[in-house]
């Protein structure tokens, strides 16, 4: 029996949710990145953007890694050299374009990158959905970057 012949909500509602409240998922398990961008494209959900960071990133390689992920690097040139500057234009971009960003295998973002990524959505729903996928290291990761907070909605598929 499926999640919807049970009345259940599925990936593809539960992201809907998210999309459209501009806010944080965190999807674990195995396959979790596939799920969400199968998700995403049945749910017409509007342009999303994949960020993959490489494997210990420092925050100013992440944010210039976002950065032209966001292809800001074509209409603003190459990333600035302070990390608090192209964060300054990376959020004005997600205010003005309000993309889905998914960050498959986020458990490998470093405390500090976490730190930086969401914090726009410490508080309250951020400038664009954001769908962070990995294991189930996810969440340690998360609160060890003391931003568990700003997630909207956990889901695990490891039980699916």
């Amino acid at each position: 029996m499926t999640p919807e012949d049970q009345g259940l909500p599925t990936l593809d509602d539960d992201l809907n949710d998210t999309v459209r409240e501009r806010a944080v998922a965190c999807v674990t398990g195995p396959g979790a990145a596939d799920a969400v961008r199968t998700a995403l494209a049945r749910a017409a959900a509007g342009p999303h953007v994949e960020v993959t960071a490489p494997r210990g990133a420092s925050t100013t390689g992440f944010a210039h890694t976002l950065y032209t992920a966001l292809r800001l690097d074509v209409h603003h040139g190459p990333p600035p050299a302070e990390r608090s500057a192209a964060y300054r234009r990376i959020d004005a971009h997600l205010a003005r374009r309000s993309p889905v960003l998914l960050v498959p295998d986020a458990h490998t973002l470093r405390r500090a990158v976490l730190q930086d990524l969401l914090g726009p959505w410490k508080h309250d729903n951020g400038p664009c959905c954001l769908i962070l996928t990995g294991t189930h290291r996810l969440r340690p990761a998360i609160e060890a970057a003391q931003r568990d907070g700003a997630v909207q909605l956990w889901l695990s598929l490891d039980n699916a």
